[in-house]
């Protein structure tokens, strides 16, 4: 007669305990149970066999807490810094990539599509090279241009954020020195008002509200 353990199997599985009503992990377990396989055969060379397995009772359990799952922080209520109750917002354009010194063809094009809105993008301006050499003249060149100040006379609302040219300088961040000053400067070209909001926090990030539906 000849004896031989010929397996070990190992069973894992992974289960996760719930709260019924709140739905909340307070584990992940992994659990290994492990059974051993004990064969007696008749004779060395047998193909068939007799095998016991025994089913061991013990077994290990791994559990990894997890904190409650928290739902998402509620969105702050924002209040608007400009509402618009006599616009409807239909139609609405944006440009951005604008150098104030080159001849501006596009601004026809704009008005030919009646926006209620134009959205600076970013760069409204450009500085160095064939361009004015500080933000000040810059945006004083853009305010000259005749097809931009055409867009302007059609009583369009003008919005918009500023990138990194018309902020300071390319790729200019936090550390840029005069950020403030850049920051007040766009306001300026922008038309936001000396009280608004905008002009007391950092960026120019605004919300604005439209009437949402027509009248009835």
């Amino acid at each position: 007669m000849y004896v031989c353990v010929c397996v070990v199997c190992v069973c894992a599985r992974v289960y996760m305990r719930e709260r019924e009503k709140r739905r909340e992990r307070e584990s992940v377990c992994v659990c290994v149970r492990v059974c051993a396989c004990v064969c007696v055969c008749m004779r060395e060379r047998e193909r068939v066999c007799v095998c016991v397995c025994v089913l061991m009772r013990a077994y290990a359990c791994a559990c990894v807490q997890a904190g409650p799952c928290s739902a998402p922080a509620p969105l702050r209520a924002q209040t608007a810094d400009v509402k618009r109750e006599d616009v409807l917002l239909t139609r609405l354009a944006f440009g951005s990539c604008n150098k104030a010194l080159l001849p501006q063809r596009v601004w026809g094009a704009v008005r030919a599509k009646a926006p209620q809105m134009w959205l600076w993008a970013g760069d409204a301006v450009y500085l160095g090279g064939d361009q004015p050499g500080n933000l000040e003249e810059a945006f004083e060149a853009q305010g000259q241009q005749v097809g931009y100040q055409q867009l302007l006379s059609d009583n369009i609302i003008v919005d918009g954020v500023y990138d990194d040219h018309d902020y300071g300088g390319n790729d200019a961040g936090k550390h840029f020195a005069s950020r403030a000053q850049s920051q007040q400067l766009f306001l300026d070209f922008i038309g936001v008002p000396g009280d608004s909001p905008r002009r007391k926090r950092k960026g120019t990030d605004d919300l604005l509200t439209t009437r949402r539906r027509m009248s009835t």
